[in-house]
């Protein structure tokens, strides 16, 4: 879903622990070069939108984050933390 913007060049989405509800969806989402920051809040809404119409509401992210580029390994995989 939010791979699928136009803006975005990869995200990550993860569980994240919550008090009230036990865990949310949080996404971390690396923009495509020369996205306007300006745009921020316009494609966050765009990402929402998607993710509401197509994923289940526990799968929708709570929060959005715009980070820098994400680590990746050699073989072009997100590298996760060490647990």
């Amino acid at each position: 879903m939010i791979n699928g913007h136009e803006s975005v060049r990869m995200s990550h989405a993860r569980s994240r622990r919550s008090p009230i509800t036990g865990a949310i969806v949080v996404a971390d989402v690396v923009l495509a070069d020369g996205t306007d920051a300006g745009r921020h809040e316009t494609i966050r809404t765009e990402i929402l939108g998607r993710c509401k119409d197509s994923l289940a509401a526990h799968k929708v992210p709570a929060v959005i984050r715009f980070v820098e580029p994400l680590d990746v390994t050699a073989a072009g995989k997100l590298a996760r933390a060490d647990a």
